[in-house]
């Protein structure tokens, strides 16, 4: 009895230690700096974004720390993939969930917001490092490449550096490729969804990298 108390004390201490009593989980965005640096508001879904394989396998948790190694390959990325709300809301006009629709359209962006320094307060901060259109579903498997995957590896001496992974329902094909970003730095994930009317992002996540050699 007294091993399973002991047992049940750590487990409520580390679930404490991850989410403060009375603090939302999605607090994360804005005590990082995600909100308002790269996005107004945290999304009410979370992007899934998967790394390597089992056992091996490592997950972005809101910020939480992962290292080069462990980043360098494109993960898995998976979110709720529901209709919008629509003019009668979310539940559709009489009142009934509405279902999943597997044929919109997504534009998924991973971006390295601290690429030009973390106090750098300009709104072209920001190194892509992935971006695809048209995504059915969320099947990235099929989406459109603008930028492929480059893992991150922030310069030495930089400190922690926050990758924000963005997803972003579209209100209908985009032909990205007609006017794509000039480059992958300078970017700025606001003005690119803005440009192409894509709205405040479905999902998000966002994890964080230091060079090794800090």
């Amino acid at each position: 009895m007294k091993v399973l108390v002991v047992l049940a004390c750590c487990l409520a201490a580390a679930v404490a230690g991850r989410h403060p009593p009375g603090r939302h989980p999605l607090a994360a965005y804005a005590d990082q700096g995600v909100v308002p640096d790269v996005i107004d508001v945290a999304p009410p879904a979370i992007l899934k974004v998967v790394f390597g394989t089992r056992p091996q396998q490592v997950s972005a948790s809101l910020g939480g720390e992962l290292t080069p190694t462990q980043v360098q390959s494109q993960p898995a990325f998976s979110w709720p993939n529901h209709f919008g709300p629509g003019p009668h809301g979310p539940h559709g006009p009489h009142g009934h969930h509405r279902p999943h629709r597997k044929d919109s359209l997504h534009t998924l962006i991973l971006v390295d917001t601290d690429a030009n320094g973390r106090t750098n307060n300009t709104f072209t901060r920001e190194y892509v490092h992935m971006l695809l259109g048209n995504i059915p579903g969320e099947d990235v498997s099929r989406g459109e490449v603008v930028f492929n995957y480059v893992g991150p590896a922030p310069p030495q001496g930089a400190g922690l550096h926050r990758y924000v992974v963005l997803a972003y329902k579209q209100p209908g094909y985009n032909n990205y490729t007609s006017t794509p970003p000039a480059s992958r730095q300078y970017f700025s994930s606001r003005r690119f969804a803005a440009s192409w009317d894509l709205g405040a992002p479905v999902a998000a996540n966002f994890f964080q990298v230091q060079n090794a050699n800090n």
